[in-house]
């Protein structure tokens, strides 16, 4: 059993809190700007409210996890100057030296995953990503990573950057594009839910073949008429029909590679 304290109140500090207390470690305590909602999450998961950062305890077999806003770690991190507990930050695409020098140990702790505090239940097959400022602390880091994810690992600043792009690809701009399909559909008078087997379809391919391998549509068959037909839907929406073409001309490019 380790020891640990939160900052932060966010949907971040609460899947922390539960997968680690569900693990058999125990939180010391909490600490947020906002005290209000500081007191609501000590009380969820029966532990103390700290008024003041001070509070927060330095002594070995304890991580201080900065569950918080990216541009907010370096601010909260120099508050601290710990020579036994390890300063932690969950943020994917930030540097660890963002933890500054007055620590001696310092992590980088990011959960992959896109966490909804209300809607948590078994999580332990979300990949973390962990890196540390030496060998030992990377090395007791990624013990507690695995003690409560089946699939905690090693990540160096750039390949968890580069990871943390190719999450923005697959999570953030993918989204973005369902909603741009359910749009065209409610304009249309059209359920959505018509498109989820062909999207499940997808994703349940992605299980067992690469992603280049199921590529399918117009664009990959270089239907010009088809696309073309597409653009003249989206001429009230330029920004959409911009993001038509790239998509459709990376597609092609792609595809057209392979083919030579």
């Amino acid at each position: 059993m380790m020891n640990f304290s939160i900052i932060g109140t966010g949907n971040m500090a609460h899947f922390l809190a539960k997968e680690l207390i569900n693990a058999g470690h125990h939180m010391q305590g909490i600490w947020g700007r906002n005290q209000k909602a500081a007191k609501i999450f000590s009380h969820r998961y029966h532990t103390v409210a700290y008024d003041k950062l001070q509070e927060i305890t330095d002594e070995a077999d304890h991580y201080c996890f900065l569950a918080i806003k990216d541009i907010a770690i370096a601010e909260i991190a120099e508050q601290f100057q710990f020579k036994h507990s390890t300063l932690i930050h969950t943020a994917g695409a930030s540097a660890l030296q963002l933890l500054g020098k007055q620590s001696a140990h310092k992590a980088v702790f990011w959960p992959i995953y896109s966490i909804v505090a209300e809607k948590m239940e078994n999580e332990n097959h979300i990949p973390i990503a962990v890196e540390g400022n030496n060998p030992e602390t990377e090395k007791e880091v990624l013990t507690l990573a695995k003690s409560i994810s089946q699939k905690a690992f090693v990540a160096d600043e750039t390949q968890r950057l580069h990871l943390h792009l190719a999450a923005v690809f697959a999570n953030n701009f993918s989204n973005h594009l369902l909603s741009i399909a359910q749009e065209i559909c409610t304009q249309q008078q059209i359920p959505f839910d018509y498109l989820l087997p062909i999207m499940t379809q997808t994703f349940e391919r992605l299980k067992t073949k690469n992603a280049r391998s199921v590529q399918t549509g117009p664009a990959i068959r270089d239907d010009k008429m088809t696309m073309q037909k597409h653009l003249e839907l989206l001429k009230n929406n330029p920004e959409w029909a911009l993001l038509y073409q790239s998509l459709s001309a990376s597609i092609r490019k792609m595809y057209s590679e392979n083919e030579e």
